[in-house]
């Protein structure tokens, strides 16, 4: 189909679907609104009068023409009714993107059903999208065609565990299995965890907490990578932050190298011992919430409607589907292996001011 129109869209959740609305609003002239599906909550009437759009509380209430919905509400592994609404959606011929995470089980029925209906599916992923995760990516595969990787070592938060595995997909060979060892140590908040992804082993370092009535909140760490090789480690440092290049340090045997190197020396050692790449971007959570992640998200939105709308070849939406679902597999992998979150209170948050870690320097 070449034809192109305004996707009539409905959002279905209001915690995380107001970004989904914010993202919806900066592509205009490819998404219509139709309304906000929700509980009634006074958060989801007050997230509907903000934006100007009708709550509708009842699946049956939606109008019939409906040519997108976004289900921005926990899917069933994580015990919502986020796969319910989808496989509804679908099989009433409504394309579905669903945020992320997803068991493979209930992407596998998403699936089939978007197939038998011949509508699309998507799962919705932000993180990936990220320009500083975007550009790690680029980074990291032009040194993977040079060097062979020899370790991956990461730190993350398990309700981003998700995003982690499929930034890790994103860089290396899709068809590298996964391994996670059984021996399994906590160490104070940490579970570590130790395996490989295809040849190259792997260590993940998970905050394993979680707060029953905030899970989304206070989250001390996102993402940070690591990728070793022989010629030196990148990092992206924080999922909205800075990718850093550090090389090996290599000393020739020469005699004398405090007095022969202050003039000549051999150029691997004129490199910086640490290098940012890509240039430096200061963003606030301020604009990391109210642009970066709708601009995000938007990425995915227009994915599907390029599926909806154009004649993409039948085997990328397959392996985008068959992505999706090894995803899935791994994430589960990783979580099964770290077990149950135990509990926090998100009351122990304590902000720490950058301007006063500034003045230590300052007054030292």
């Amino acid at each position: 189909m070449k034809l192109k129109k305004r996707l009539k869209t409905i959002v279905c959740g209001s915690r995380f679907g107001q970004f989904y609305i914010e993202a919806l609003n900066l592509l205009k002239e490819d998404f219509e609104i139709v309304g906000l599906l929700a509980k009634g909550s006074e958060r989801s009437i007050s997230c509907a009068k903000e934006y100007g759009i009708k709550l509708y509380t009842d699946i049956k209430e939606l109008p019939t023409d409906i040519d997108l919905a976004c289900v921005v509400v926990k899917s069933g592994v994580i015990g919502g009714n986020g796969t319910d609404l989808t496989l509804e959606f679908l099989s009433k011929g409504i394309n579905v993107i669903l945020e992320q995470p997803v068991h493979y089980n209930d992407i596998t029925k998403c699936m089939k059903v978007a197939r038998k209906n011949n509508v699309c599916f998507h799962i919705g992923d932000l993180y990936v999208n990220l320009p500083s995760v975007n550009k790690f990516n680029l980074y990291s595969k032009a040194i993977l065609k040079e060097q062979k990787g020899l370790y991956i070592d990461v730190s993350c938060t398990t309700q981003v565990s998700f995003p982690l595995v499929h930034i890790l997909l994103k860089i290396l060979s899709s068809t590298r299995p996964l391994k996670i060892n059984d021996n399994i140590e906590k160490v104070g908040i940490l579970k570590i965890l130790t395996g490989k992804i295809g040849d190259i082993p792997i260590l993940i370092k998970a905050d394993n907490r979680l707060d029953p009535e905030n899970p989304d909140n206070c989250l001390p760490l996102l993402h940070e990578i690591n990728i070793g090789f022989e010629g030196g480690r990148i990092s992206l440092i924080e999922t909205h932050g800075f990718i850093v290049w550090s090389p090996c340090l290599y000393v020739p045997e020469v005699n004398g190298i405090p007095n022969k190197f202050k003039d000549k020396c051999p150029l691997n050692l004129i490199d910086n011992s640490s290098e940012i790449l890509g240039g430096i971007t200061e963003n606030s959570f301020k604009d990391i919430l109210t642009k970066e992640w709708p601009v995000s998200i938007g990425k995915d939105l227009i994915f599907i409607k390029d599926m909806i709308l154009k004649d993409i070849k039948k085997e990328v939406l397959n392996k985008n589907g068959q992505q999706n679902l090894l995803c899935s597999k791994y994430w589960h992998e990783i979580t099964k292996k770290l077990g149950y979150p135990s509990i926090k209170n998100n009351d122990d948050y304590k902000h720490i001011s950058i301007n006063n870690l500034q003045q230590i320097i300052i007054n030292d």
